[in-house]
């Protein structure tokens, strides 16, 4: 693969996060969120509310854990530290495959639900609180996964 296809699915990957993170804070399902950022977000979002569906008390449970709270604020840094850590762990056997790609992207949209669900949250503070786990996440597949996601033809491989 090319730098430049690396670079378009790097984008994309944040693209599709973006979507994820918002149908997630939003509490929309796949057909109430037009438009999307990206042409595959419709399928993702698909995958990941099914995903979400089949393992929300999971999810849920993990996500509320790691609520991020540094001195009563959200902290980016602890943000990328705790995501990270348990996107890494994820992968820790070294295998990649598109169940657990799609995974980062559901803890990512959980992550940032739960967040909105805390206490005295502003519109204000949702907002800018899901454009850190977006960055944060997409930053993490567009670094990390990307290469292994080019590797399988890109977001539209078989």
């Amino acid at each position: 693969m090319s730098a430049e296809q690396l670079d378009s699915v790097k984008e994309i990957a944040h693209k599709l996060v973006s979507d994820v993170v918002a149908s997630m804070v939003l509490d929309r399902g796949v057909a109430n969120l037009r438009p999307f950022s990206c042409e595959y977000s419709a399928t993702l979002l698909r995958v990941v509310h099914k995903l979400s569906s089949k393992h929300e008390m999971v999810f849920e449970s993990i996500a509320r854990k790691l609520q991020l709270h540094v001195n009563g604020h959200r902290n980016v840094e602890a943000c990328r530290r705790t995501f990270v850590g348990v996107v890494d762990e994820l992968f820790a056997d070294g295998r990649y495959n598109w169940g657990r790609v799609v995974t980062v992207f559901a803890y990512a949209g959980w992550l940032a639900r739960v967040c909105k669900s805390a206490d005295g949250m502003s519109e204000v503070q949702i907002s800018a609180w899901s454009d850190i786990v977006t960055d944060v996440a997409g930053e993490y597949i567009g670094c990390k996964l990307s290469q292994w996601i080019c590797d399988q033809g890109g977001w539209v491989g078989t």
